[in-house]
C-alpha cells in the first residue's frame, strides 16, 4: 500500500489517478495515525518547500514523514 501524503497542499489528486492507473493500491494520508499500514510513502509536492514544511507541521505529519525517513523507508518526494 502506498500512502500519498495529505497536508492541504500538492497535487495529491493527480499522483492518486496517476497510481489507480498503473494499478497499484494507495490511499490518502492525512493524519498521523493513517500511516499504520502502509509500504511506501509519496509527498507530492508545492513548489514552496516552506510552506510545504508550515504545512506539514499544521496538520502534525512533520515528525511521521521525518520518523518515516530516518527509518529508510521507501519514500518519493515530488517537487
Amino acid at each position: 500500500m502506498i500512502g500519498i501524503v495529505d497536508y492541504g497542499a500538492g497535487n495529491l489528486r493527480s499522483v492518486k489517478k496517476a497510481l489507480d492507473f498503473l494499478g497499484a493500491e494507495s490511499r490518502i494520508v492525512a493524519a498521523p495515525g493513517e500511516i499504520e499500514g502502509i509500504e511506501k510513502m509519496i509527498l507530492p509536492g508545492v513548489g514552496a518547500f516552506r510552506a510545504a514544511m508550515e504545512k506539514l507541521q499544521e496538520k502534525d505529519l512533520f515528525r511521521p514523514v521525518a520518523q518515516w525517513l530516518a527509518a529508510d523507508r521507501p519514500f518519493l518526494g515530488i517537487c
